[in-house]
């Protein structure tokens, strides 16, 4: 069993177990390896993984885990937890999906070129006393590196011909029933549907829009905290989202995302268009925060004006002296990012960098962190704040993402008048 440090090349998540056992079958049988199981650190899920190569004989460390439910809601928490334990170069999540008739067939791939929530918006009453949506999709993506790849990567096809000859029984494929692999934007829902949405997607939301899921846009989302990591969803189309939808291809489409995947990656992560991060580099991807409570001053004020804590990149190397930490939060049902700058400015020299003890790995420095600007817009903020993401930024403006942990959320929340705000922790 890997460590709770462990760090794999590639990160697969499925929405559902049975899309994780295609890819770990065709993976063990194309690559003639073997999985073990293993937990995850934090929440201690279970993922299975192994060791494949690339097509230039280079080792690829390879996890695939799966939802315990699936759609988005669970999507991103467990995704980001994925990303921070395990410092993945490439992530994916493979599958089967739903497919607009007019433009696809069963058993075709889609690559979700970006992905949105088609159910975001707003609901109204409209003139003729009916409920009526305001659509306000937002779009999220992958590199654009890995989409102009898969734009021109066919190395996909023998092997799902060959699969598709074999499911319906014939020496040679007709035109009309070879497979293809469609480069396109996707919608994600909440709800499994059997009403054919397409339409209605097409004429108000994206009109380029061929498939429908319900996971691959909080997948994208996730990654925007992670800008250093490729990745890529595609998904097998089984049916097209109407009233004669069955489960004839089901399997045919999640283990034909699953050939096209572990081709793609043993193309696309090379050393060559990857270059691998050192140790140093990965831990630095991903920081802790340690609060002292004991470092909480008032001065005067009764609510808290200054925060001591501990940076932590959990390797020997010089410390990473940071100018701002910072959050993501849903305030009023808005999206906005809240940065509190570091004051005073500090260098290695400054009187107010004070380091309690000697450096060691995995222990980092104290920082003070002088907050009045971040009180002011904490109090001017409205009844309700959900934190999202917390980050911090060095010197040179680098952002590093952040767990948020219950002492963070509590001071943040301090600098509230009524000290009451409801949060939730990602």
């Amino acid at each position: 069993m890997p460590s709770k440090t462990q760090q794999f090349d590639i990160c697969i998540l499925c929405a559902l177990y049975e899309e994780a056992k295609a890819v770990i079958e065709e993976f063990s049988i194309r690559c003639n390896v073997q999985f073990e199981t293993a937990f995850t650190g934090f929440d201690h899920y279970e993922y299975l993984y192994t060791t494949i190569q690339n097509n230039q004989n280079e080792p690829l460390r390879v996890l695939v885990t799966w939802l315990s439910d699936s759609g988005p809601i669970q999507t991103g928490p467990y995704f980001k937890s994925l990303l921070q334990e395990f410092h993945p170069q490439f992530a994916a999540m493979t599958g089967i999906c739903a497919g607009y008739k007019r433009k696809v067939r069963l058993g075709d791939l889609v690559i979700a070129e970006y992905a949105y929530h088609y159910e975001e918006g707003k609901v109204r009453i409209n003139k003729d006393s009916q409920k009526e949506q305001i659509p306000e999709a937002k779009t999220h993506d992958t590199t654009p590196q890995a989409i102009q790849y898969a734009k021109g990567f066919e190395a996909w096809k023998e092997p799902v011909v060959e699969m598709k000859r074999l499911k319906l029984k014939r020496e040679e494929l007709k035109d009309s029933e070879q497979p293809r692999c469609l480069v396109a934007p996707m919608a994600s829902g909440m709800a499994v549907r059997s009403d054919n949405p397409f339409p209605r997607l097409i004429k108000f939301l994206n009109r380029k829009t061929v498939a429908l899921d319900m996971e691959a846009a909080a997948f994208y989302r996730t990654l925007r905290g992670f800008p250093d990591i490729h990745a890529l969803v595609v998904k097998g189309v089984c049916d097209y989202v109407d009233m004669n939808k069955n489960d004839n291809y089901q399997e045919y489409a999640a283990r034909a995302s699953a050939i096209y995947l572990l081709r793609f990656i043993q193309h696309y992560v090379t050393n060559t268009t990857m270059p691998r991060r050192d140790d140093h580099q990965s831990q630095r991807r991903s920081l802790n925060i340690y609060l002292d409570q004991k470092a909480l001053h008032g001065y005067g004020n009764p609510n808290p004006t200054a925060l001591t804590f501990y940076i932590c990149n959990n390797v020997d190397a010089p410390p990473i002296y940071i100018s701002h930490i910072g959050l993501e939060a849903m305030i009023d049902g808005e999206l906005r990012t809240v940065i509190c700058e570091i004051s005073p400015r500090f260098s290695p020299t400054n009187p107010y960098l004070k380091e309690e003890g000697p450096l060691e790995p995995g222990r980092g420095r104290l920082y003070p962190v002088h907050a009045p600007r971040l009180s002011a817009q904490l109090q001017a903020c409205g009844e309700n704040i959900v934190l999202k993401e917390a980050f911090v930024e060095d010197e040179n403006r680098n952002r590093y993402s952040t767990a948020i942990s219950h002492d963070l959320a509590m001071w943040l929340l301090s600098f509230s008048p009524a000290r009451k705000y409801p949060y939730s922790l990602f």
